[in-house]
């Protein structure tokens, strides 16, 4: 693991939402993107809330410079669908994040606990990343209540 590197930086996405810009691939019908607490699994979190639209995904997308010294670069996040959604049959939300144009994470949720994830990403220090969090209905947005939960940018530098 990363036990013997410090962790040199880090970046809260939902500290910086100000920041994000909203989108939508097709329509924005629906969509709806904010930060609060939310529940999944009675477990309350600090989140980023992510309703998909109607058709289409919803992005919400941030800019983000990464210092030079990181040599190795996480996003920490977990996912999960709140408290009360009453999602069932083939009803799915897909989870997906891209960085810098590529998809480097996806997956298709349909329960409310949250699920954890950390991925490594190219470290590109000095560089600008465009992260993209996005949600899709997958053609039924009924229910989908879509929170990540406290993403953030780890950044490690030399052992």
């Amino acid at each position: 693991g990363d036990d013997l590197s410090p962790l040199v930086w880090q970046y809260d996405f939902v500290e910086n939402f100000a920041a994000a810009r909203q989108a939508a691939t097709r329509t924005t019908d629906l969509m709806e993107i904010k930060v609060g607490p939310a529940t999944c699994g009675m477990v309350q979190q600090s989140a980023l809330w992510q309703h998909p639209p109607v058709i289409g995904s919803g992005v919400c997308e941030y800019e983000v410079t990464v210092p030079a010294q990181v040599e190795r670069l996480h996003l920490r996040f977990g996912v999960g669908i709140r408290e009360g959604a009453l999602m069932e049959g083939d009803n799915l939300c897909a989870f997906r994040i891209i960085v810098n144009g590529a998809r480097v994470w996806s997956t298709t949720k349909q329960s409310n606990n949250w699920e954890r994830f950390q991925i490594d990403l190219p470290t590109l220090a000095g560089q600008k990343l465009l992260i993209q969090f996005m949600t899709d209905g997958l053609g039924d947005a009924r229910w989908n209540w879509a929170v990540w939960a406290e993403p953030q940018l780890l950044g490690y530098g030399q052992s």
